[in-house]
């Protein structure tokens, strides 16, 4: 979860912890906000581990995700979710970020294990006295989801080895739909392929 494939990835990353970092460390504090990123890129991590066994997570954005989903928490602590105008913001905030995590080379399972975690940590460090029960249940969830992950990630199911041919199968699947961005990343990951094999 820590670790990126290019620099760009780390800049655009940084860029982004950056930005949503300030307004959450501004609502919550340092240590809450590292709490939340450490645990929702752990979260991510185990997530695509115990689905998908042989694939590995890189970069934080399982971490940026989970503090989306903390500032989701706080919006509707604060009431502030009920503006029109912020709610909209949100919308839109979400809707770019599940179809980012929808393109190709992107670990949906990654956001959504870090988005949960983040959700949940949020609500476990809630102070709105209303959601005292919903506080103590939050943190019995958070406390449940990281045991039942560590649990089947400690399961050591086999997994199925991925082939070279698969990376092929990929390109020919892709190359048959007529949509411009999809043909980009279709020659953009052919010439990466060709580097890697050595080609």
């Amino acid at each position: 979860g820590f670790v990126h494939i290019s620099a760009t990835h780390l800049l655009m990353n940084g860029f982004a912890l950056l930005n949503l970092g300030r307004l959450v460390e501004k609502e919550v504090g340092s240590l809450k906000m590292l709490l939340t990123f450490v645990l929702s890129v752990i979260s991510g991590s185990l997530f695509v581990f115990v689905a998908q066994g042989n694939i590995l997570l890189v970069g934080a954005s399982a971490g940026l995700f989970g503090l989306l989903g903390l500032v989701v928490v706080l919006a509707f602590e604060s009431g502030s979710i009920r503006n029109p105008a912020v709610r909209m913001n949100f919308i839109n905030i979400l809707l770019i970020n599940v179809f980012i995590s929808l393109l190709p080379g992107v670990s949906f399972l990654g956001h959504l294990g870090g988005f949960v975690a983040g959700v949940l940590v949020g609500l476990s460090i809630s102070i709105k006295k209303t959601w005292l029960g919903l506080r103590q249940n939050a943190q019995l969830a958070l406390l449940f989801l990281f045991f039942a992950l560590g649990f089947l990630a400690l399961q050591g199911t086999d997994t199925t080895p991925i082939y070279i041919t698969t990376d092929q199968r990929v390109i020919n699947t892709l190359s048959s739909i007529p949509f411009e961005p999809i043909q980009w990343y279709v020659r953009s990951l052919a010439q990466a392929l060709l580097r890697f094999y050595g080609g």
